[in-house]
């Protein structure tokens, strides 16, 4: 016997249900929260439309090479020799012959996949939630989130927006079943749970998230046995898709526990309490859009790095500590005010649980982690909200967006993740190779570079990348010390480059060896890349010195210890790094009156291009 359908008032078998489903609302709401929404992520993720390519962003299409353009050969072979990632290889390959050779569509791929996230988040709050304000709230969490900036920038991080995505389908069709009983909604979800599954392993997560929604909104527990009884029948096909998944892994792969699970690499099962509960709080100051530490995982510590520069203050951790307790008192406010939601919180913590869990299992660490229980959480705001009343979520809750979206707008514009790091490093390809030479008969690239940075060079310029840039398949890509080069018969001619990975991949100068920071540098213009920050307001100080002085740093290259930044003329107190950064300290004065300001760099009288520093009023 088939348990009855959830009816239009929460009712089943004649009596109010306490954990009633809501029918959707109607569709002009969801228009106005995507496209309103999109621009609040699109406000807040502006910079990463910008950024370039760097090798790991056709780690896919490199597979299929690899296994002679054979798609099925690809799909059932292992990635980078301890991955499996099936249906994350299908959903990505055929982009790279759709669209153009140009990061922007790629960026605009990964944006557009987000919109439609937010799209299914908005109709799972429609089936949860019967407060309009309730669910505006979980989707405006969603939209000025700081994590889509990484979702949007890093090309690469498409698996994980595969996983969120069938995520969503599975818990949105499996919540249309538990309402409807339709045949169709229930095959649906079961299919999108089966495509999580061999999208990687972190994808099996979401056959716990789809028990969840049955449990807590599919059993009318008055009858929990009968429940009980014809749910486990109808939740056995998640359990035999996961034993599938396992199988066809361990053949692939030789073995279950086999690659990733014995390998010394960031992905190897590895457990700590201590760092368990680091992992924990970083989770946390995420949500807030903030971070405890600048170490390329979690981005800038936004809002708490602004304060400490007005206060004037070095104590970045302790303001972010009192920014975090602050943020999260409003949570707990939220949390208390709607308790009245009983047993519904259930589904968004184990469903928040059951994604954050895993990544405390792994050595590696990336804010895109944080994706799917961050999802989770707005959905458990929603609900919360929907107990409280729209009254009081607003009263907390809006202000609590404010302090988040703001601490998220001013830690993206100066995100110091890693990967935007690599393609700043990659973007003046665009000029110096890929523009000049697409389409051109190259036989080899030689990318010359100081011998401690090959590894770099050589994961982030990896094939296939210049040989689709290029449009030349058969373009060799090699990469070699200066020393090497000096040493070696290797000579430039128009269809072989010995270009130099230190000064923008220009040609390399004859006979140069060692570090090129030395006196046998062969003198050129420097050239500049970026400038940070590249705006403040009139009199509003930024990167506060010890001494109480701004400054500025910039990537560059050709740079030399006698080298010195220039403000609209201006020599300004110049520290050398090395040939590919410069800091420098400015005065206030320099910065008191509103305009566009020119940075340059002077080298023995040999000037760089210019960058704008923007003042604003």
């Amino acid at each position: 016997m088939t348990p009855p359908r959830v009816n239009i008032t929460g009712a089943s078998s004649g009596a109010l249900n306490p954990l009633g489903i809501n029918w959707p609302a109607n569709n002009r709401e969801t228009a106005v929260v995507v496209l309103v929404g999109g621009l609040l992520i699109y406000l807040m993720s502006a910079k990463a439309f910008t950024t370039y390519f760097f090798g790991e962003n056709f780690i896919y299409l490199q597979q299929y090479l690899d296994h002679q353009s054979h798609f099925w050969r690809t799909f059932f072979s292992p990635i980078t020799g301890i991955f499996y990632r099936p249906v994350v290889f299908a959903f990505e390959l055929p982009w790279h012959f759709i669209l153009p050779t140009d990061p922007l569509a790629f960026h605009l791929r990964n944006f557009g996949i987000i919109l439609f996230e937010l799209f299914l988040l908005h109709r799972i709050l429609c089936r949860v939630a019967s407060s309009r304000s309730a669910r505006i709230l979980g989707c405006s969490f969603f939209a000025i989130s700081k994590i889509p900036l990484t979702l949007i920038g890093y090309i690469n991080t498409i698996d994980s927006l595969v996983l969120s995505t069938l995520m969503l389908l599975a818990v949105l069709f499996f919540l249309r079943f538990v309402q409807g009983r339709n045949h169709f909604d229930y095959f649906c979800g079961l299919l999108f749970c089966l495509l999580s599954d061999f999208s990687k392993d972190y994808g099996l997560v979401v056959n716990s998230v789809a028990v969840t929604v049955a449990l807590v909104y599919g059993v009318d527990w008055r009858n929990w046995f009968h429940e009980l009884r014809w749910w486990t029948w109808r939740l056995i096909p998640l359990g035999l898709s996961t034993g599938v998944y396992l199988w066809v892994r361990s053949t692939v792969l030789g073995g279950v526990t086999r690659s990733a699970m014995e390998s010394d690499t960031g992905y190897a099962p590895h457990f700590s309490v201590i760092e368990a509960a680091g992992k924990v709080l970083r989770f946390g100051t995420t949500l807030c859009n903030a971070s405890w530490v600048d170490d390329g995982s979690n981005g800038s510590s936004g809002l708490s790095n602004w304060l400490a520069t007005v206060l004037h203050s070095s104590s970045i951790s302790s303001i972010t500590l009192g920014y975090c307790l602050v943020c999260g008192s409003a949570f707990a406010s939220l949390l208390w005010l709607g308790r009245k939601a009983g047993s519904t919180l259930i589904f968004p913590i184990l469903w928040c649980g059951a994604y954050l869990s895993p990544t405390l299992l792994v050595q590696s660490v990336n804010i895109y982690y944080h994706w799917e229980p961050m999802i989770a959480t707005a959905v458990l705001l929603a609900l919360v909200a929907n107990a409280a009343g729209s009254k009081l979520t607003w009263a907390i809750g809006l202000p609590l967006l404010a302090l988040i979206g703001t601490s998220g707008y001013i830690s993206n514009q100066d995100p110091r993740y890693h990967w935007t790091y690599i393609t700043s490093k990659t973007a003046p390809l665009q000029q110096a190779v890929v523009k000049p030479y697409r389409g051109a008969p190259l036989t080899s690239i030689t990318f010359a570079t100081k011998a401690n940075q090959l590894v770099f060079w050589q994961y982030n310029l990896a094939d296939p990348m210049l040989r689709q840039l290029t449009h030349n398949p058969t373009l060799q890509v090699r990469f070699a010390s200066y020393d090497e080069v000096a040493n070696s018969q290797l000579v430039a001619d128009q269809t072989n480059l010995i270009l130099d990975t230190e000064r923008g991949f220009t040609p390399l100068p004859a006979g140069l060896k060692g570090d090129p920071d030395l006196a046998n540098h062969v003198a050129g213009p420097a050239i500049l890349i970026t400038v940070g920050p590249d705006t403040t307001r009139a009199g509003e100080p930024f990167n506060m010195q010890p001494n109480a002085i701004s400054a500025i740093t910039v990537e560059c290259t050709n740079a030399l210890p006698q080298s010195i930044l220039l403000w609209n003329g201006t020599p300004l107190p110049t520290a050398f790094g090395n040939s590919g950064w410069l800091t420098a300290l400015v005065p206030k004065e320099l910065y008191m009156t509103p305009g566009d300001y020119e940075i340059s760099i002077t080298t023995d009288g040999v000037a760089s291009n210019k960058i704008i520093f923007h003042v604003r009023p």
